[in-house]
């Protein structure tokens, strides 16, 4: 999975976006998530909303949709969604 920056067209990893998060959380802990995983969470779900500028490739849409699910199964395991 690559995110794509829709304005100047540069891809991100996962290990891109984590690297980043880091640096960010560290500047601004208050603006970013105490974790990784919720961080990702909101940036896929603004994504598939149209609220960032960020395209998810490498993945069907059905694929992204199972991959939210399931990170949100995790990180709420006591209000899950399900498929």
């Amino acid at each position: 999975m690559r995110l794509i920056d829709a304005v100047s067209g540069q891809a991100y990893t996962l290990s891109d976006l984590f690297y980043d998060w880091m640096d960010l959380r560290a500047e601004d802990p208050w603006n970013h998530s105490i974790d990784f995983q919720t961080e990702l969470f909101e940036i896929l779900m603004a994504s598939v909303n149209g609220r960032n500028d960020m395209d998810v490739s490498g993945m069907t849409p059905r694929e992204v949709s199972r991959y939210i699910i399931r990170l949100h199964n995790h990180l709420n395991p006591s209000t899950p969604w399900t498929f």
